[in-house]
């Protein structure tokens, strides 16, 4: 199989969405919202294919990312041998897929956890009112903010993404997240 890249951008959103929604397990990195923010700073390209959008990460180094679209309807091992040696590591593998490659490949799959690569799910309640001793240094935070800049509004560009980027992680070590694992996951030959 031939893989055309090209430049993550909005002219394909909607085409994305429709494997994003197939996924059976979706992190929050495969948002489009996050793709495109970030094409830039990591080089991020994406090529469509009959079933699976893959993603490949340019820099700092060339990696490719989990696929995205409905795994459970792909045959693995023949697209192993299609793609293999060019593409043999994967980061940012949701735990879904990285157990259903873990059934087909087996001992040929080698798989590490990234704690860099999980998401955190918090309250949307929690989040909102900032209540409690838990949320106190961001409730301040917020409130600094709130006194230093105000509140205002701005239209999302690239140049936006350090901001939300920052503020994610700033919670992402409270420790009474929850987590989802992603996996880097290598894939040898036999």
């Amino acid at each position: 199989m031939r893989l055309s890249f090209a430049p993550v951008g909005d002219s394909q959103q909607a085409c994305y969405q429709a494997y994003l929604d197939a996924c059976p397990q979706v992190a929050s990195d495969y948002s489009f919202v996050n793709l495109w923010s970030w094409a830039e700073v990591y080089g991020l390209e994406w090529a469509f294919s009959d079933n699976l959008v893959w993603i490949r990460q340019n820099r700092p180094e060339p990696v490719l990312w989990a696929p995205v679209g409905d795994w459970r309807q792909m045959d693995w091992k023949t697209l192993k041998e299609e793609l293999y040696p060019d593409f043999k590591y994967f980061i940012r593998v949701p735990v879904v897929l990285a157990n259903i490659w873990s059934t087909v490949f087996g001992e040929q799959m080698e798989a590490n956890t990234d704690r860099d690569q999980w998401d955190y799910l918090y309250d949307a309640r929690d989040l909102r009112e900032l209540r409690g001793n838990r949320f106190h240094k961001k409730k301040n935070l917020v409130n600094q903010f709130k006194k230093k800049i105000g509140i205002f509004m701005w239209r999302w560009t690239r140049k936006w993404r350090i901001g939300p980027w920052r503020f994610r992680t700033t919670g992402a070590h409270g420790g009474f997240a929850t987590r989802l694992l992603n996996w880097k996951l290598r894939i040898r030959p036999l």
